[in-house]
């Protein structure tokens, strides 16, 4: 706003509005804080007697008090009460005044001087506010009764400074609740401003030049390729990021999207009217991942945009996601697995059967270096290497024999789908696992085979369970098929197996043999034989 320009309405109504929020909350505000203050002392007075009372029906202080040394019973229980119960004092004196606990030690045993003037009636509790050594505090005193008389009496103090304390923190949320009104009265005077003017939202020309200057910087930092268009299906953004992934320059703004860039469906989305989440496009021979949104002004379609990923990066980070997922399965796996040997050799050594104990660690040493030794030089693909060894622990788990064919190899599979090939052999291999672990010992039995010849990658996942029955066979791969128990939530694992290879231009195939097991072959085509 100018200098020496008269307010705009939205500013009016929201300095008007503020006002009379404003005097209103305060009053709310100072009668609320006076009705607090007084209820929250009379909790105290009532809490404080409340105490009192409960330490006069205390049955070991009845019992020790008016006894030799009784301070030392008595004072132990007392200044656990009133640690626990946040008073200042518990005071606990006999019929003759003298002090059987008290908070400053060197009072125990001494006669207790009233403070103020007056008597408490005999058998009757008393509250009141006092001024005592310790300062202004809410008094409360109960007499100690025993056998139908009063054996002593109990004096509780509440310190008035610790309520100011208290009161002066509701006064806090108080004033962050009247805040909070006030805050709550400009978002409404906003709200009632804009839809009385109706013009340009009701910002000023200053906030709308301000708005746009950080809508481009946002535009410019997002690494994703951002294209809108209008409703004639000319460009009117294009980012950097767009101009890079595509090479077409910002001149390109206000020109017709098709002839320039086609492929985008940016111009479908502008028909119909709706959004596309996670597309995959083909745009000048690479592939991307788009979200495609409609804009719309009232109940019209003004335009469209569009964000774009290189899907291959997205891959390549997917797989580098998926690589670490997969070390981190095998490692908790050997954990579990390292446990229980431990516990085997701890017990060994308690029998004394030290050389079965040696025996013993020796053989699983050997067992699971080899089996890691032979992974690491045999699949050099840290992805495949890694969901190897996941398995072969959890295998190792349940009891299961996993045995990986000797001429198995994987090279590092450069420029190949990790990501489809993992998602493979894990699918496979988990469905052999959960057809054999049930199984009697004996037929727990899983083999795997991984080759690469002449430009193919070859995988076989044999295992021992149960089998397909013939009447299944041909649906093994449709989308939700699954003979398994909670068959709900199953059948997407060899659909989407079939999926990835088929997309990887490859195939798979199946034999089963009911009560004999399972036999699945898939080639994958590689180095530009697809």
């Amino acid at each position: 706003m100018e200098s020496g320009t008269k307010p705009g309405l939205q500013t009016q109504l929201i300095l008007v509005l503020l006002l009379v929020s404003l005097m209103g909350l305060l009053v709310v505000g100072l009668v609320g804080a006076q009705t607090i203050e007084a209820q929250f002392k009379r909790m105290i007075a009532k809490n404080a007697r409340n105490i009192a009372l409960l330490v006069a029906e205390h049955p070991e202080i009845k019992k020790a008090l008016s006894t030799p040394k009784g301070e030392e019973i008595i004072q132990p229980i007392a200044e656990k009460l009133r640690r626990e119960t946040g008073v200042k004092s518990i005071i606990i004196t006999d019929a003759e005044g003298r002090i059987y606990s008290h908070p400053i030690t060197y009072e125990l045993g001494t006669k207790f001087q009233e403070e103020e003037e007056g008597k408490v009636l005999e058998y009757l509790p008393q509250t009141k506010e006092s001024q005592t050594i310790i300062g202004p505090s809410i008094r409360s005193k109960a007499p100690i009764i025993k056998d139908g008389v009063k054996v002593g009496e109990v004096i509780v103090d509440a310190l008035v400074n610790e309520i100011q304390s208290t009161k002066y923190s509701l006064y806090g949320k108080l004033l962050l609740a009247i805040f909070a009104g006030l805050l709550v009265s400009v978002i409404a005077a906003a709200v009632l401003a804009r839809r009385v003017k109706n013009i340009i939202y009701g910002m000023e020309p200053s906030e709308i030049a301000l708005l746009l200057k950080q809508r481009e910087g946002i535009i410019e930092s997002i690494r994703e390729g951002i294209i809108a268009i209008d409703s004639d299906s000319n460009i009117t953004l294009i980012n950097s990021s767009a101009q890079k992934l595509f090479g077409i320059d910002k001149d390109a703004t206000g020109q017709p999207l098709e002839p320039i860039l086609p492929g985008t469906s940016l111009s479908e989305v502008l028909r119909t009217g709706k959004a596309q989440w996670d597309v995959e496009l083909n745009i000048r021979g690479k592939k991307f991942l788009a979200q495609l949104i409609p804009i719309y002004r009232g109940q019209n379609i003004a335009g469209a945009i569009g964000s774009f990923r290189d899907l291959t990066e997205i891959r390549a980070q997917a797989e580098q996601m998926t690589g670490v997922a997969l070390y981190i399965d095998a490692l908790r796996a050997q954990n579990h697995e390292f446990k229980n040997k431990l516990q085997t050799i701890a017990g060994l050594i308690q029998l004394e059967e030290h050389e079965k104990a040696l025996s013993f660690i020796s053989e699983i040493t050997s067992a699971q270096q080899s089996q890691i030794s032979f992974i690491s030089k045999r699949f050099k693909n840290p992805s495949v290497g890694g969901i190897l060894l996941g398995k072969s622990s959890r295998c190792a788990e349940l009891g299961i024999e996993f045995s990986i064919d000797p001429d198995s190899f994987c090279s590092e599979l450069e420029g190949f789908d990790n990501l489809s090939l993992i998602m493979i052999i894990g699918n496979l291999l988990e469905n052999a696992i959960e057809a054999v672990q049930k199984l009697p010992r004996e037929r727990r039995k899983i083999f795997f085979g991984l080759f690469e010849e002449s430009g193919k990658i070859i995988i076989h996942v044999k295992d021992h369970g149960m089998g397909i029955a013939p009447e299944d066979l041909p649906h093994i791969f449709d989308k939700g098929f699954s003979t398994k128990e909670n068959a709900q939530s199953r059948g997407y694992g060899l659909y989407n197996v079939k999926n990835r290879v088929e997309e990887l231009g490859g195939d798979i195939e199946v034999e089963s043999i009911p009560g004999e097991g399972t036999d699945f072959l898939v080639i994958l085509p590689h180095r530009g034989d697809r």
